[in-house]
């Protein structure tokens, strides 16, 4: 399944609004880039390094307070299954699970070396954190409607 954030904006608007132009040559691809947010013509869809776009705003969706520590971060946990596929955990619930992982995680260390081979994969839970700042380029271009969420 093909799941990703797709731009549905304007491209010519995009450097007025502070996003830089770059061509890349080998595969002829046009994107825009700001505040690491890349918006590629090719494929319409927006990226930002490693993070899993649709998965943070499927999270931001589910949550009605999105928890923000210290009011600088926002955190998102997400638990995967057996074929490394991302559910996305209230933060309560994910939470509890990832802090229980952790506990398990650091005692078990302490005893055997090869404990993260021993989890089962439906139990591996992460976190991912998101500096505030970072998404603000993001809810502007969902302000002007320019985002889809391609599930």
């Amino acid at each position: 399944m093909n799941r990703y954030v797709k731009f549905t904006g304007d491209y010519s608007k995009l450097k007025s609004m502070g996003f830089t132009f770059q061509k890349l040559y080998a595969g002829n691809y046009m994107q825009w880039e700001k505040g690491g947010f890349r918006v590629w013509k090719k494929g319409s869809d927006i990226t930002f390094g490693e993070i899993d776009l649709y998965t943070l705003l499927k999270h931001m969706e589910i949550e009605t307070n999105p928890v923000i520590r210290h009011g600088k971060y926002l955190v998102l946990y997400s638990q995967f299954n057996e074929n490394y596929e991302r559910t996305i955990l209230p933060t309560a619930e994910g939470k509890i699970l990832y802090d229980t992982q952790m506990k398990s995680a650091i005692e078990a260390h302490k005893k055997d070396e090869q404990y993260y081979e021993t989890i089962p994969k439906t139990e591996i839970v992460s976190s991912t954190y998101f500096h505030l700042p970072q998404l603000d380029t993001l809810n502007e271009l969902i302000e002007l409607g320019w985002v889809e969420i391609v599930d």
